[in-house]
């Protein structure tokens, strides 16, 4: 009897979750394709299929490789096809009629046609390895075939998030004012309502940036109150810190202001994406089935630290699929975070204790629209690993109210080296009373002389600009070496450390007051 080996695909990921309005559509678009993916994985097991990739029983990201007898292959790849399918839209019509809507024909036929479900199948060609490099030459070459289901819908208005559907929800208490939404949109918007009325417990504990930004600053006593805080209403905590708006409100909201308004810090936050370098190819080199199961729970086992990891910094992991990672930080902790999360990847002993993470960072206000910010990370991410071949970096920019700032991309070097260094810059500016002066002065002084400037000159500039602020003498040869260190790194490219200066100033500004505020004593 002949084995052969099937890759099924359900995505793509961007598909599931970039198209959200809110953090907890994002969340839900992801949840809802793990949830998908699992139930392919348990299709293939209890049909006495041998589940290589991924080994965790109760997460998965959206790719399976699956054994199996060859002359079953054909049949459980449709099969899965088909339980997938209707397993989305079984829950739709969950998640619609629990809203005390009418589920129609439109709306299962838009659930239908959303899926982008890919597989193939090899028959094993004598060793894992050539097997496996057979089957992703197939799916590229499928995935690079343009391939649609055509769905036929009356010319209409249409959906908000998802521009290929007519929007089939205009007025419901969960949509915004003139928010059209489709039926797949509706149902990332109404899920959590949905599954907490199956559960015990919330899907997801923070529902929106602000909630999470205001649960990283507040203190443990204010945790009862923030409980009862809504989205609308985390917001309007910030609006009163910051645009002092006189606006008619709740009093217990203004009461919670009023008692807790001195800890609210910036509110700008950080969007992170993470990817393992070269981990494809990694899968391509293993010899065995059994060595590409244990690459794959060593990567599971990861991913499901990593997501502790980032909770337990008051962040959100949107998505941990394998080594694929994309989480909201507030800005203080992304340099605790990133460190640890490298840290951790790069014990893996199935990477020979060299795996390496790149990472993409967009900082921006949490009323900024989420669709944009996360093509921009993406965008960052692929940047970041273009660096060279060995990647391992990061790229970050900022999106202020002037615009955004140009990006900037190091190597996190030795132990993360490079990215303390920055958050030392960052230090180095928040010791200083009039940081946002001085870095504006240094910044315009070498900006005229860049061409020609040498590490000697930028040394004595630096050290002139300090002793010209209030800075503590004992302070000042401290950080101009900090100053010069990161000049160094970068490779002496003087465009490169101006973009560095500009963003360590903005972070030095938006992460002050939070720090100032965390250290008042509750």
């Amino acid at each position: 009897m002949h084995n052969s080996f099937i890759l099924f695909t359900i995505g793509s990921v961007q598909q599931f979750i970039e198209p959200s309005r809110k953090l907890k559509d994002l969340y839900v678009g992801s949840y809802l394709l793990s949830h998908l993916a699992i139930k392919a994985k348990n299709f293939f097991e209890n049909n006495n299929a041998t589940i290589i990739i991924p080994t965790s029983p109760t997460d998965a990201p959206n790719r399976l490789v699956v054994s199996c007898a060859s002359e079953k292959a054909l049949v459980l790849a449709k099969e899965a096809e088909n339980v997938i399918q209707q397993e989305l839209i079984t829950i739709g019509k969950a998640v619609i009629e629990y809203t005390q809507e009418n589920f129609t024909v439109e709306m299962e036929d838009q659930l239908k046609s959303f899926l982008d479900i890919h597989w193939v199948i090899e028959q094993e060609q004598g060793d894992f390895q050539t097997t496996y490099k057979n089957l992703l030459q197939q799916m590229h070459r499928i995935k690079h075939t343009r391939t649609f289901v055509q769905i036929n819908e009356k010319a209409a208005r249409k959906c908000d998030l998802y521009e290929q559907y007519n929007g089939l929800f205009k007025q419901h208490s969960s949509l915004k004012e003139n928010e059209t939404l489709s039926a797949i949109a509706f149902i990332k918007r109404n899920f959590d309502r949905w599954f907490k009325s199956e559960n015990e417990e919330p899907l997801l504990n923070v529902s929106s940036v602000a909630y999470m930004l205001l649960k990283s600053y507040l203190p443990q006593k204010a945790e009862s109150s923030l409980l009862e805080l809504k989205d609308e209403h985390s917001e309007l905590l910030f609006n009163l810190k910051y645009q002092k708006t006189a606006l008619s409100v709740d009093e217990n909201i203004r009461q919670l202001y009023e008692e807790y308004g001195e800890y609210i810090g910036s509110p700008y936050y950080a969007i992170v994406k993470l990817d393992g370098d070269g981990i494809g190819t990694k899968y391509q080199e293993v010899n065995t089935m059994q060595q590409a199961k244990g690459l794959s729970r060593a990567i599971s086992d990861f991913s499901k630290k990593a997501k502790k990891m980032i909770e337990e910094q008051e962040g959100i992991c949107i998505f941990a699929g394998g080594e694929d990672i994309l989480a909201f930080l507030p800005i203080h902790q992304i340099f605790q975070v990133l460190p640890a999360l490298i840290k951790e990847f790069g014990q893996i002993k199935e990477l020979n204790y060299k795996g390496t993470l790149s990472a993409g960072i967009i900082v921006s206000h949490f009323m900024t629209p989420l669709k944009p910010l996360l093509k921009e990370v993406e965008r960052l991410e692929s940047y970041a690993k273009a660096i060279d071949d060995e990647k391992a970096a990061f790229s970050m920019s900022i999106i202020k109210r002037s615009g955004l700032t140009t990006p900037i991309r190091m190597k996190f070097g030795e132990d993360c080296q490079n990215l303390k260094s920055l958050k030392s810059l960052v230090d180095a500016l928040q010791q200083q009373q009039n940081s946002n002066s001085f870095v504006h002065k240094l910044i315009a002084t070498l900006s005229e002389i860049k061409d020609v400037i040498t590490e000697d000159m930028l040394t004595l500039l630096i050290r002139k600009h300090l002793k010209n602020g209030v800075v503590e003498e004992q302070l000042v040869e401290q950080q101009v070496s900090t100053f010069i260190s990161i000049y160094q790194q970068v490779n002496k490219e003087m465009d490169v450390f101006l973009q560095l200066l500009e963003q360590s100033t903005f972070l030095a500004r938006t992460m002050w007051e939070e720090k100032q505020e965390v250290n008042v004593n509750v």
